[in-house]
């Protein structure tokens, strides 16, 4: 029993030190590993972003916070396609909330306002005249969104973060592709300009780890 009775107050003691960390003008830096399947089972595609965010709870339960995103994606050599690569920059903000499930285990949510630029390069050839078409685009976009997932304090100084999903909202694009169509020793050059925008919601399973160190 009175082991029982140790344990629970150091339980106790832990948590409240860790709630004490997440209260108004706390800080926090966060390096977070996300790994993005939006193609479905079987597909070749890999995706990896590494994020890079600063933030201040406002309250015990609610935070702003600044994020820079670096992120790298490869189809792989599917039918036809040589070579399909993308990479990323952004910077956005994001305001989230917090709900203590039991103990040190939290459920957050937040959206998310983000800018940012794509640049994609691609080769494709022909299965019937075996012409080879490179394609390089650069992509500046506007996007809102959210997210959602698991935070657990390990420590007064230290949480980890494990991402669930990811919702994006609203998208404002502007493309910049330039074509060169290359067969035998002749070579075609295109350009094309275009914006795009969306507002029907996606979902997807961007899952994700963070390490979060408080002060």
């Amino acid at each position: 029993m009175k082991t029982f009775l140790r344990f629970s107050l150091l339980v106790l003691v832990i948590t409240t030190s860790l709630g004490a960390r997440a209260q108004q003008g706390t800080h926090f830096l966060q390096g977070t590993s996300l790994f993005d399947y939006p193609a479905g089972i079987g597909s070749t595609t890999k995706t990896l972003q590494m994020q890079l965010s600063l933030g201040t709870f406002h309250t015990a339960n609610q935070a702003k916070i600044w994020h820079v995103t670096m992120g790298f994606a490869d189809t792989g050599k599917e039918q036809n396609m040589l070579k399909n690569q993308t990479w990323q920059l952004g910077i956005g903000k994001a305001q989230e909330w917090y709900k203590t499930i039991f103990g040190s285990l939290r459920l957050y949510a937040g959206v998310l306002g983000h800018l940012g630029y794509n640049y994609a390069d691609k080769v494709q050839q022909s299965s019937s005249t075996g012409a080879f078409t490179e394609s390089r685009s650069h992509t500046f976009t506007v996007s809102l969104g959210g997210n959602a997932g698991l935070y657990y304090g390990l420590h007064k100084h230290w949480a980890l973060t494990l991402q669930l999903v990811q919702v994006n909202a609203a998208t404002l694009a502007s493309e910049f592709v330039r074509n060169d169509y290359t067969e035998g020793s002749n070579t075609y050059t295109t350009h094309l300009t275009q914006i795009r925008y969306g507002i029907r919601p996606t979902l997807t399973f961007a899952s994700g780890i963070g390490i979060r160190y408080v002060w």
